[in-house]
Protein backbone atom coordinates (compact mmCIF):
# COMPACT_ATOMS: atom_id res chain seq x y z
CA UNK A 1 0.00 0.00 0.00
CA UNK A 2 0.55 3.54 -0.36
CA UNK A 3 3.11 5.59 2.14
CA UNK A 4 1.41 8.86 2.84
CA UNK A 5 2.52 12.20 4.84
CA UNK A 6 -0.27 13.39 6.78
CA UNK A 7 0.44 17.44 7.73
CA UNK A 8 -2.41 19.28 10.39
CA UNK A 9 -1.62 21.45 12.89
CA UNK A 10 -4.60 19.72 15.19
CA UNK A 11 -3.67 16.78 17.07
CA UNK A 12 -7.21 15.00 16.73
CA UNK A 13 -7.24 15.78 13.38
CA UNK A 14 -3.48 14.13 12.76
CA UNK A 15 -4.92 11.21 14.91
CA UNK A 16 -8.02 10.51 13.05
CA UNK A 17 -6.15 10.77 9.49
CA UNK A 18 -3.61 7.95 11.21
CA UNK A 19 -6.14 5.49 12.25
CA UNK A 20 -8.19 6.15 8.65
CA UNK A 21 -5.18 5.46 6.74
CA UNK A 22 -3.80 2.83 8.48
CA UNK A 23 -7.28 1.03 9.01
CA UNK A 24 -7.09 1.11 5.13
CA UNK A 25 -3.55 -0.73 5.34
CA UNK A 26 -1.26 2.57 4.60
CA UNK A 27 1.62 3.24 5.92
CA UNK A 28 1.43 7.08 7.06
CA UNK A 29 3.97 9.43 9.11
CA UNK A 30 2.46 12.64 10.50
CA UNK A 31 3.68 16.34 11.24
CA UNK A 32 2.52 19.18 12.69
CA UNK A 33 3.23 21.75 9.87
CA UNK A 34 4.57 22.12 6.84
CA UNK A 35 8.25 22.87 8.23
CA UNK A 36 8.31 19.37 9.39
CA UNK A 37 6.27 18.25 6.40
CA UNK A 38 9.48 19.17 4.40
CA UNK A 39 12.14 17.56 6.54
CA UNK A 40 10.26 14.61 6.48
CA UNK A 41 10.29 14.49 2.80
CA UNK A 42 14.17 14.76 2.62
CA UNK A 43 14.16 11.97 5.06
CA UNK A 44 12.08 9.78 2.71
CA UNK A 45 9.87 10.06 -0.49
CA UNK A 46 6.33 9.06 -0.32
CA UNK A 47 3.32 8.55 -2.55
CA UNK A 48 0.88 11.07 -1.70
CA UNK A 49 0.73 14.04 1.09
CA UNK A 50 -2.33 15.05 2.84
CA UNK A 51 -2.30 18.45 4.07
CA UNK A 52 -4.67 21.03 5.85
CA UNK A 53 -4.50 24.33 4.25
CA UNK A 54 -5.20 26.55 7.27
CA UNK A 55 -2.13 26.00 9.36
CA UNK A 56 0.16 28.53 11.61
CA UNK A 57 3.36 29.94 9.84
CA UNK A 58 3.16 27.95 5.83
CA UNK A 59 -0.55 27.09 5.00
CA UNK A 60 -1.15 24.49 2.72
CA UNK A 61 -0.68 26.12 -0.42
CA UNK A 62 2.30 27.43 0.83
CA UNK A 63 3.63 23.99 1.35
CA UNK A 64 2.35 23.08 -1.96
CA UNK A 65 4.28 25.70 -3.65
CA UNK A 66 7.23 24.08 -2.20
CA UNK A 67 6.74 20.67 -3.18
CA UNK A 68 6.14 22.09 -6.52
CA UNK A 69 10.02 23.28 -6.68
CA UNK A 70 11.09 19.63 -6.19
CA UNK A 71 12.45 17.63 -9.16
CA UNK A 72 9.96 14.37 -8.38
CA UNK A 73 6.90 16.02 -5.94
CA UNK A 74 4.44 13.95 -4.45
CA UNK A 75 0.89 14.37 -4.97
CA UNK A 76 -0.75 16.23 -2.79
CA UNK A 77 -4.65 16.84 -1.25
CA UNK A 78 -5.51 19.68 0.86
CA UNK A 79 -7.71 19.35 3.49
CA UNK A 80 -10.18 22.08 5.30
CA UNK A 81 -13.22 22.34 7.20
CA UNK A 82 -14.72 25.06 4.70
CA UNK A 83 -12.82 24.72 1.45
CA UNK A 84 -14.76 23.10 -1.09
CA UNK A 85 -12.07 23.62 -4.18
CA UNK A 86 -14.02 26.99 -4.94
CA UNK A 87 -12.73 28.43 -8.02
CA UNK A 88 -9.82 30.78 -5.69
CA UNK A 89 -8.17 27.91 -4.53
CA UNK A 90 -8.38 25.81 -7.72
CA UNK A 91 -6.52 28.46 -9.53
CA UNK A 92 -4.25 28.64 -6.93
CA UNK A 93 -3.16 25.10 -7.00
CA UNK A 94 -2.88 25.57 -10.96
CA UNK A 95 0.86 24.46 -11.68
CA UNK A 96 1.21 22.67 -8.17
CA UNK A 97 1.50 19.32 -7.11
CA UNK A 98 -2.64 19.48 -5.33
CA UNK A 99 -4.75 16.90 -7.10
CA UNK A 100 -7.88 17.36 -4.80
CA UNK A 101 -9.37 18.58 -1.83
CA UNK A 102 -11.29 16.90 0.77
CA UNK A 103 -12.98 18.37 3.88
CA UNK A 104 -13.12 18.13 7.25
CA UNK A 105 -14.15 16.12 9.19
CA UNK A 106 -12.66 13.66 6.66
CA UNK A 107 -15.01 10.71 6.13
CA UNK A 108 -13.47 7.55 5.79
CA UNK A 109 -15.15 6.52 2.28
CA UNK A 110 -14.18 10.03 0.63
CA UNK A 111 -10.51 9.29 1.84
CA UNK A 112 -10.32 5.92 0.69
CA UNK A 113 -11.79 7.19 -3.27
CA UNK A 114 -8.83 9.80 -3.05
CA UNK A 115 -6.27 7.59 -2.24
CA UNK A 116 -8.05 4.89 -4.97
CA UNK A 117 -8.41 7.52 -7.38
CA UNK A 118 -4.71 9.24 -7.48
CA UNK A 119 -3.27 5.47 -7.71
CA UNK A 120 -5.12 5.27 -11.01
CA UNK A 121 -4.53 8.48 -12.36
CA UNK A 122 -0.95 7.68 -11.35
CA UNK A 123 -1.28 4.26 -13.55
CA UNK A 124 -2.74 6.61 -15.93
CA UNK A 125 0.06 9.36 -15.88
CA UNK A 126 -2.40 11.73 -15.20
CA UNK A 127 -1.14 14.94 -13.97
CA UNK A 128 -4.25 17.32 -14.00
CA UNK A 129 -5.41 19.38 -11.07
CA UNK A 130 -9.33 19.61 -9.14
CA UNK A 131 -11.68 17.81 -11.52
CA UNK A 132 -9.66 18.61 -14.80
CA UNK A 133 -9.13 16.09 -17.54
CA UNK A 134 -5.47 15.51 -18.54
CA UNK A 135 -4.36 16.53 -21.84
CA UNK A 136 -4.22 12.71 -23.46
CA UNK A 137 -6.94 13.58 -25.93
CA UNK A 138 -8.61 9.87 -24.68
CA UNK A 139 -12.24 10.67 -24.80
CA UNK A 140 -12.74 7.65 -22.39
CA UNK A 141 -9.49 8.53 -19.78
CA UNK A 142 -10.94 11.97 -19.72
CA UNK A 143 -14.39 11.07 -18.78
CA UNK A 144 -13.03 8.33 -16.49
CA UNK A 145 -10.88 10.95 -15.04
CA UNK A 146 -13.55 13.56 -14.39
CA UNK A 147 -15.49 10.78 -12.54
CA UNK A 148 -11.99 10.02 -10.29
CA UNK A 149 -11.25 13.29 -9.74
CA UNK A 150 -14.65 14.65 -8.26
CA UNK A 151 -15.08 11.91 -6.37
CA UNK A 152 -17.64 9.43 -7.78
CA UNK A 153 -15.33 6.44 -7.56
CA UNK A 154 -17.26 4.90 -4.80
CA UNK A 155 -16.05 3.27 -1.57
CA UNK A 156 -18.92 1.09 -0.13
CA UNK A 157 -18.82 -1.54 2.17
CA UNK A 158 -15.35 -2.17 1.26
CA UNK A 159 -15.78 -2.60 -2.19
CA UNK A 160 -14.83 0.05 -5.32
CA UNK A 161 -15.10 0.79 -8.54
CA UNK A 162 -11.59 -0.04 -9.27
CA UNK A 163 -12.46 -3.48 -11.44
CA UNK A 164 -15.16 -1.14 -13.44
CA UNK A 165 -12.40 1.61 -13.74
CA UNK A 166 -9.89 -1.13 -15.03
CA UNK A 167 -12.37 -2.75 -17.48
CA UNK A 168 -12.81 0.67 -19.25
CA UNK A 169 -9.50 1.08 -19.05
CA UNK A 170 -8.77 -2.45 -20.91
CA UNK A 171 -6.74 -3.07 -17.90
CA UNK A 172 -8.27 -6.06 -16.44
Amino acid sequence: MARILAVDDDPLSRAILTDLLRGMGHSTVVVENGAAALKELQRAPVDLVLSDIVMPGMDGFELAEKLGKLPSPPPMVLLSAGFMGDAEGVARARGLPVRGYLTKPVDARRLGAMVLALSIANALGATAVGAEAPPRGDVLADHVWSYILAGRVAVENGTSNLGLVLRLRGLW
